[in-house]
């Protein structure tokens, strides 16, 4: 009796992962309240420290998209119409991901970028992520926190998967965790994964970048000189 009804939780597990399919992770990226303290005290004698100032303050919520099937996912900021008159620079869109396309199957992660006037296709170091057993519940989900630590800077990436959905996916370049990233820490920033469409009707077939020269992370880091990335 005890080895059907292991069977029976085998079975329906299986048959719910197959359920999932075509899915589309809609993600509400924050920045995080800031003390700007110590920045304003620098303002009154540095122009740049004011200037920092009002990218803090002047920085909006955006909405961005984490599409994937069994096999492959596809990460963009969700653009919006700009008003011409609002030329300000949103330092939220910047950390979300701004233009770039984040693309990932089981073989690598790609991210595209064009900040050097050319398209690129920058393959993106793996992660190397601390699993603790720490839970919360997001949404109707159990997530698992994880977190990536970084040797060369004073951060680490906080990342909150659930195993019930059992993909390496996630926001921007963090993924290779065992069930799909619902909340995120980097930086000033939060991602929250605000809905989880389990069967997207309106799925476009995901593309994987095909534009531009395909290089390592570590060839464009020096070409841009590491210019806002770690």
């Amino acid at each position: 009796m005890k080895q059907i009804t292991i069977l029976i939780l085998i079975l329906s597990f299986f048959v719910k992962v197959q359920k999932v399919n075509n899915v589309t992770i809609t993600y509400t990226i924050k920045q995080k309240t800031i003390d700007l303290t110590k920045i304003k005290e620098k303002a009154k004698t540095s122009a740049t420290a004011q200037e920092l100032i009002w990218l803090y303050e002047d920085a909006n919520d955006v909405e961005a998209t984490l599409k994937f099937t069994e096999n492959e996912s596809i990460y963009n900021v969700i653009k919006k119409l700009k008003n011409d008159a609002e030329k300000k620079v949103n330092l939220t869109y910047h950390y979300a991901g701004s233009k770039n396309t984040y693309y990932s199957d089981k073989k690598e992660l790609i991210r595209t970028s064009s900040v050097t006037g050319e398209m690129l296709r920058i393959v993106e170091r793996k992660n190397e992520w601390v699993l603790t057993k720490e839970t919360k519940k997001i949404g109707q989900f159990k997530c698992y926190k994880a977190i990536r630590k970084n040797s060369k800077s004073s951060y680490n990436v906080i990342a909150w998967y659930a195993p019930e959905l059992p993909f390496p996916f996630g926001p921007r370049e963090f993924n290779g965790l065992p069930g799909i990233i619902l909340e995120l820490e980097f930086k000033n920033y939060i991602f929250f994964a605000n809905k989880v469409d389990l069967n997207d009707l309106e799925f476009v077939p995901i593309e994987k970048p095909s534009e531009g020269e395909k290089i390592t992370y570590e060839d464009w880091k020096k070409r841009t000189k590491n210019f806002f990335y770690d």
